[in-house]
């Protein structure tokens, strides 16, 4: 198993996370975006995990964005709803930290 298949769990983990919030937020409006980003991110877990390098810098961006936005929601929610966003704070840096050091991890020495 690739380092970037090891990112794939925690994307199907962050999906879950995602419909979580709707469920919590008892289906208003401002919580159902969160079903189509539940989708992409379910995507992105299997996508990565077919070890699709150029899918994980992708996915790596929208963890760190995706991290910082749920952040700002985390920060302004009541105590279930901010539970939800705060586990998605948490896997979403998770992922672009696992993802950063699989895709950035410095390139080994040719000797000869």
């Amino acid at each position: 198993m690739s380092a970037i298949q090891r990112a794939a769990p925690l994307m199907y983990l962050n999906a879950a996370l995602h419909v979580l919030v709707p469920i919590l937020g008892l289906f208003s409006t401002a919580t159902l975006i969160m079903l189509p980003v539940a989708l992409l991110y379910g995507a992105f877990g299997w996508g990565l995990s077919r070890d699709w390098r150029s899918l994980g810098y992708f996915v790596f961006v929208c963890a760190a964005f995706g991290g910082v936005v749920a952040y700002g929601f985390a920060t302004a929610t009541a105590a279930p709803l901010s539970w939800a966003y705060w586990g998605i704070v948490g896997v979403d840096a998770l992922v672009a930290v696992m993802l950063f050091l699989a895709l950035w991890r410095p390139r080994p020495a040719i000797s000869g």
